[in-house]
């Protein structure tokens, strides 16, 4: 996922830098057409940094998977076929109260 963020930006960045129109090339004096087609080593390692950052960010603020407090109750209602049709057509909820009870 990060490899294909990182390519998009480059990508767009490298077309941006391309599709220039001609009077910007003539106003800068230090460009040369073959260079402006290509970002430095120093920003795209600076690019890599910052998705790698929000990267890691992400995988520690993300919560881990906790399991549902209904879940026994859903299989043993799965268990039981009439139980299990009935919560297709009304819900789990209401097809546990019928066979077993308040949950």
């Amino acid at each position: 996922m990060n490899t294909l963020t990182l390519m998009s930006l480059l990508v767009a960045v490298t077309l941006c830098l391309c599709h220039r129109d001609d009077s910007a090339r003539s106003n800068s004096a230090n460009d040369s057409p073959s260079s402006e087609a290509f970002i430095s080593k120093r920003d795209s390692a600076e690019v890599v940094k910052i998705q790698k950052r929000n990267f890691q960010r992400a995988n520690i603020v993300a919560a881990p998977d906790v399991p549902s407090p209904l879940e026994s109750h859903r299989e043993i209602c799965e268990l039981n076929i009439a139980c299990d049709e009935l919560a297709d057509q009304i819900g789990f909820e209401k097809a546990y109260r019928k066979f077993y009870g308040p949950v």
